[in-house]
């Protein structure tokens, strides 16, 4: 294989992994929801709620599930949901109230 047969499948692989990244289908598929009312009114909680999960070091919500520009706050709902379910403190307080 010569070398620039080697460059040829690189930009090819590139190419491809650049279309799938930036296809529309994939932003059509996210379900965004835009500030924390929306969030909190999916989720069935109050938006203080939602505040709590966004404050401090140890905030439940991150980035790549909260995305912040300036002072919007846009939330993928699955991500968010990935989020929660993984949350120790909030699996605390489930077998706390079940006691």
């Amino acid at each position: 294989m010569t070398g620039e047969e080697i460059v040829s499948l690189i930009r090819d692989a590139v190419d491809v992994a650049v279309a799938e990244k930036s296809s529309p289908v994939q932003a059509k598929d996210k379900k965004l929801l835009h500030g924390k009312k929306e969030l909190a009114r999916a989720l069935s909680v109050s938006v203080s709620t939602v505040s709590r999960w966004l404050a401090g070091p140890s905030a439940t919500l991150t980035s790549p599930a909260v995305i912040r520009a300036g002072k919007v706050l846009l939330f993928d709902y699955d991500l968010v949901l990935e989020q929660l379910k993984d949350c120790e403190e909030l699996r605390w307080n489930k077998r706390k109230s079940a006691s």
